[in-house]
């Protein structure tokens, strides 16, 4: 039988921890109020961490699937209607495959 969640190294598997859940809920939030979404500066206010940090955790989000970027230096980061249905049904506090996506 198939298993599409099986991958090729353990790295392959991110954990989508309760402050990662909090970020992406804050970022639909964010661009849901102001029609563009927050830069990693903006996040890190938020939460009371660095712009690393933010960084760190929104690259994971990528990674995952749960957002998408775009080109734009300052507000990268991108999410659509299908993501944000995708946020609203998993749960935090458990590992998820690492999507494989090449941008």
């Amino acid at each position: 039988m198939f298993n599409i969640f099986k991958t090729d190294q353990p790295n392959d598997f991110i954990y989508f921890s309760k402050i990662k859940y909090d970020v992406v809920v804050y970022i639909i939030n964010f661009y849901t109020l102001n029609q563009y979404t927050p830069t990693l500066f903006e996040i890190g206010q938020q939460f009371n961490f660095s712009r690393a940090r933010a960084g760190k955790i929104v690259a994971d989000l990528y990674k995952l699937g749960f957002i998408t970027k775009g080109r734009s230096p300052q507000r990268r980061i991108r999410i659509g209607e299908d993501q944000i249905s995708l946020i609203n049904t998993i749960n935090f506090n458990r590992e998820y495959p690492v999507k494989h996506i090449s941008n």
